[in-house]
Order: C-alpha cells, then structure tokens, then sequence
C-alpha cells in the first residue's frame, strides 16, 4: 500500500535492538496484542488517542492494554518508517523520567544530533 508506513527496530552502536529483545521475552498472548496495535499504527497512522498518543517534539506512544497490564512503546518517524525506539510494562500511572530519557537520547541519535 502506498500509504502504509514500514516499521523498524532502533539499532544502537553494538547492533543490538533493544525493542526487539524486549518483545522476545514476552508470552505469545502479548506478543500478538502488541503487534496487532502495531500493525494498525502503521497502516492507518496517524491515529490518536486511546491507541496512541504524542509525546511532543516528534515522539509518540503505542499504548496497549495486556491481560492485566499496560504497555508502552515509544516511536518517531523518519521518512515513510516507523522507528520503534523503546518499550517498557507500564507500573505507575506517570511514565518514570528514566524511560523517557532513554526515549529521548534514542530518538536524537535517529535525528544525528
């Protein structure tokens, strides 16, 4: 589709991606939720609220609901990519500053800043 966007995993420097390797030591059942609301992002993005929600300055959020958990992860978009930057279980209602700051740092380097 024309429209459709590609989704990619953020690399750091050792090669690794941390996205990925988060979503490997997930169960199946999670691992399908997550990338369903994936999926319908980049079909349709842009989508809003309650799937996904900007962050401000180029970062968004996929905000998905598991069994009796939430999950988070963050992406920017570079040309026609998603780049899905970090992820994390969501245990407090207001994302720690930590993860944002990983967030951040990632989404920088995406930029070449």
């Amino acid at each position: 589709m024309d429209n459709e966007f590609e989704v990619v995993f953020f690399c750091n420097l050792n090669g690794k991606e941390p996205v990925k390797e988060w979503l490997a030591g997930l169960n199946k059942d999670e691992k399908y939720e997550i990338s369903k609301d994936i999926a319908k992002v980049q079909i349709a993005y842009p989508l809003k609220m309650p799937l996904v929600k900007s962050l401000g300055g180029g970062i968004f959020e996929i905000r998905s609901k598991l069994n009796n958990k939430i999950s988070r992860i963050f992406f920017c978009l570079k040309e026609r990519k998603i780049v899905l930057l970090h992820a994390f279980i969501k245990k407090t209602q207001e994302t720690p500053q930590k993860e944002l700051n990983i967030v951040k740092e990632r989404h920088k380097s995406i930029k070449g800043e």
